[in-house]
């Protein structure tokens, strides 16, 4: 015999037995049909929540590792603009005061040639 064959004959007996039973014992199995569904509805639902729950926890994790890492990569980038910057700025005022000092000096010494010329 072959699958169907074997198959139809099993859901023909089914059938023929649920003809048979009374309307209590049909309702009776409805009923159970219904609380095992309810059961399984609400357990359904209870592994979809806790994969929710789940699903955002390690979403709210990694979300908060990433504003971790790129607060510490921000924090870095402003700490070596601003050292560059510090030192970029010493240097000009380095320059700068040279410059002047060069510029002072020069003025004394020429002012001093002037002194030495009127003496």
């Amino acid at each position: 015999c072959s699958k169907e064959v074997l198959l139809s004959k099993f859901f023909n007996k089914q059938w023929e037995k649920f003809i048979q039973m009374g309307v209590q014992e049909r309702e009776s199995l409805f009923a159970s049909f219904e609380l095992e569904a309810k059961e399984t509805e609400k357990e359904v639902l209870k592994n979809f929540e806790d994969r929710g729950r789940d699903i955002e926890n390690k979403m709210r994790e990694n979300y908060n590792k990433r504003g971790k890492e790129e607060e510490d990569k921000l924090r870095k980038e402003f700490e070596l603009r601003g050292n560059i910057e510090r030192v970029t700025i010493e240097m000009e005022l380095r320059k700068r005061g040279s410059d002047e000092a060069v510029g002072i000096q020069k003025m004394f010494e020429e002012r001093g040639r002037g002194l030495e010329t009127i003496i």
